[in-house]
């Protein structure tokens, strides 16, 4: 069984494909302005990292979305009160 992703090649059913390992970084500073209050600040993919090509993808984003965040970088803001 064969199947295509685009016109130029077929790959084999099974075919198996290795994807680079990706490594990302998140921050977060808080804040404790009183015993009950307290606002933090975070990043979550600080460097905004781009997921490696899967080879085997052929729609956008061509790469593992079920591993990898089509997101981004995203920045936060977070205030807690405890009553």
């Amino acid at each position: 069984r064969y199947y295509f992703d685009d016109c130029d090649s077929a790959k084999k059913a099974g075919y198996k494909a290795e994807i680079a390992s990706m490594t990302t970084w998140n921050l977060t500073a808080s804040y404790q302005f009183n015993e009950s209050g307290r606002v933090t600040l975070g990043a979550i993919n600080m460097f905004d990292k781009v997921p490696p090509a899967d080879p085997l993808s052929d729609t956008s984003p061509f790469y593992a979305t079920g591993y990898d965040d089509p997101i981004g970088r995203q920045l936060y803001v977070e205030a807690s009160y405890d009553f």
